[in-house]
C-alpha cells in the first residue's frame, strides 16, 4: 500500500509475509525509489526498490547489499537483485484539509 504526496511517496510493502514501512520518492521520469528494508531469519537488511508504473502494474528490483550479513566473514558479497511486481487495485486522491 502505498501513498503519494507531491512526489514523496509513504506506506508498506508486503515482503516476505511481512509488512514494512517504505518512505522514498517519485522521479521526474515516473520511477519510484523505494527506501525500505527486508528481515529475514538471519537478519534485517537496508534495501531500495526502483519500480516502474506500467498502467496499473507496478514492477522493477528490489536491492539488497547484503555485505554486512554474519556469514560473509567481512567479505565483500555481491549486490542481491530481485525483481517483483504488484497490481494496482484501488486509487485514492489525498484529502486536502
Amino acid at each position: 500500500m502505498l501513498k503519494e504526496d507531491r512526489g514523496a511517496i509513504t506506506g508498506t510493502l508486503c515482503l516476505l509475509s511481512r509488512e514494512l514501512p517504505v518512505s522514498g520518492s517519485r522521479a521526474p521520469d515516473g520511477r519510484l525509489y523505494l527506501d525500505h528494508q527486508v528481515v529475514t531469519t538471519v537478519s534485517t537488511y537496508p534495501c531500495r526498490s526502483v519500480l516502474r508504473d506500467t498502467g496499473g502494474t507496478l514492477s522493477g528490483e528490489l536491492r539488497m547489499d547484503p555485505s554486512k550479513a554474519p556469514w560473509s566473514g567481512g567479505k565483500p558479497q555481491p549486490e542481491v537483485i530481485m525483481t517483483w511486481s504488484g497490481e494496482q487495485f484501488e486509487e485514492t486522491e489525498a484529502e486536502s484539509h
